[in-house]
């Protein structure tokens, strides 16, 4: 499923992802406060700000499997990965529940974040021993 009019679910076609409903619909744990907060930092942030290893581990992981990487995915994969902690206004539980992730489950849900279902499905499927659960 690829979603081309972001107006269907509440959002402008600036934002990127889903609105915030739609996106714990589809099995996104964050709250709304922390969505919101991590939506804010991604307008103020570029790729240019997190360091060579985790840009290489996002790609890594995309290209491996055949997912297009481009700069939204490396840089919400950034805040979720290494800043979630420094993000104002994020809930701290959520903070908690994020830093545990593997780095496949943080890519798992930046591609959720991002509303980029199909792919999302797709790398969720390709490891069922870290993603049990579908809604991962």
């Amino acid at each position: 499923m690829t979603f081309n009019n972001f107006s269907e679910f509440g959002e402008t076609p600036e934002k990127i992802g889903l609105s915030f409903t739609t996106y714990k619909n589809t099995g996104g744990i964050l709250t709304k406060e922390s969505y919101e907060a991590i939506a804010d930092a991604q307008k103020q942030s570029s790729i240019d700000k997190f360091n060579r290893p985790t840009l290489a581990q996002v790609t890594g992981m995309a290209t491996r499997n055949k997912i297009p990487v481009d700069e939204d995915t490396r840089v919400i994969y950034g805040i979720l990965r290494t800043e979630i902690k420094n993000v104002p206004s994020v809930d701290e539980k959520d903070a908690s529940t994020i830093t545990r992730f593997s780095d496949k489950e943080v890519f798992a849900e930046a591609l959720l974040f991002l509303g980029r279902l199909e792919e999302h499905a797709s790398f969720v499927s390709a490891y069922p021993n870290i993603f049990d659960n579908p809604n991962t």
